[in-house]
């Protein structure tokens, strides 16, 4: 009973946020602690075994903390359903110098059953799914999270082999400056 009202409360919220747009309330944060609690929660009790590679000085960003953490949920519960056997997840986050800007880079990566190429282009398209007992809102809603955030989201993935998911979001304003001054 408490599973299946955990998985209709996770279905409301991104019902809500995919249909409202959720904007998100932003403070100034460390995601380290967010990625690596959300993570582990999402796995605890599965036969999957997480893997991390997180900066320990990882830029500040401007996020909404609840979001982002639907975001990461989502994902990694991805990674471990295309997994049903067992496996490793692989979490991995670092700072990104471009010539946009300065960017925490989140890394997802699997090694399930991959996504056949002919699905990649629509995985974060509402209600597109390929799963049996599927929404299709968990991927849309992380997309449109990360697009309110001012980051980017893409896919690869290799069938048989497995996907990852890389996200890239703004570090914040005072950090670009800092890391700036320093070069």
């Amino acid at each position: 009973a408490m599973l299946s009202m955990e998985n209709a409360t996770n279905l409301t919220k991104q019902l809500l946020t995919f249909a409202k747009g959720g904007d998100p309330i932003k403070e100034t944060l460390s995601i380290r602690e967010v990625l690596i609690e959300m993570a582990q929660f999402s796995l605890h009790g599965s036969n999957i075994r997480l893997q991390t590679n997180i900066d320990h000085d990882l830029w500040l960003i401007e996020a909404d903390k609840g979001q982002l953490s639907q975001v990461i949920g989502n994902l990694i519960i991805n990674a471990q359903q295309a997994m049903p056997m067992g496996g490793v997840i692989i979490l991995a986050a670092n700072n990104i110098e471009t010539t946009q800007g300065n960017y925490v880079k989140i890394t997802i990566q699997d090694e399930g059953e991959g996504i056949d190429p002919d699905h990649l282009e629509q995985v974060f398209d509402p209600y597109f799914s390929t799963k049996e007992k599927g929404s299709g809102l968990g991927l849309a809603s992380t997309h449109s999270i990360i697009h309110k955030h001012n980051g980017t989201i893409n896919v690869e993935s290799i069938p048989g082999q497995g996907t990852t998911f890389i996200i890239h979001l703004p570090a914040a304003q005072n950090e670009a400056v800092t890391t700036t001054n320093h070069s």
